[in-house]
């Protein structure tokens, strides 16, 4: 955590590392391999990139980039990188996807729970399960006794594990 200077109070700092950051490349293609891969006119570029095409011509010689930002910029221009965001953004869908699904069958079970403890008895509680859940009231003796039955065969199987 870092203190400001003006105020004492702390803020908390992101780690080194944290954020987009380690997903850039590490390594980029020679800028004439993305030069071309662009096909952009040197000013153009220039004026994309916000720099000035002798900025350009000199790359194109060979020199390195004055800022690693012109490169990632450049490299997000071509297919690669492009490439490179898709594979991300469809890894990112996979797993928010994955707990999605996860939290579903965790509903799913909290609500099988929340139906078996209503099926019990209504006692008059003030938190009286939600809408839709059948009560012992609601139900046949036959179906109140299934449901004990169900549920001792349960604690007997945990018991067992």
């Amino acid at each position: 955590m870092a203190i400001n200077q003006s105020t004492g109070a702390s803020r908390a700092r992101y780690p080194r590392g944290a954020g987009w950051l380690p997903t850039a490349p590490k390594v980029l293609p020679a800028f004439d391999l993305m030069f071309d891969e662009i096909g952009a006119s040197p000013a153009r570029l220039a004026r994309h990139l916000g720099c000035d095409r002798t900025t350009i011509y000199r790359w194109l010689d060979g020199e390195p980039f004055e800022r690693r930002a012109y490169g990632l910029a450049m490299f997000y221009e071509t297919r690669w990188g492009r490439s490179f965001v898709a594979t991300d953004v469809e890894n990112d869908a996979r797993v928010y996807g994955a707990a999605m699904r996860f939290q579903r069958e965790v509903i799913a079970q909290q609500r099988a729970q929340l139906a078996k403890l209503g099926v019990l008895g209504d006692f008059g509680s003030a938190n009286d399960p939600g809408e839709g859940v059948t009560t012992a009231i609601n139900m046949s003796q036959t179906r109140t006794l299934e449901v004990f039955s169900e549920l001792a065969h349960e604690i007997q199987l945990r018991r067992q594990a």
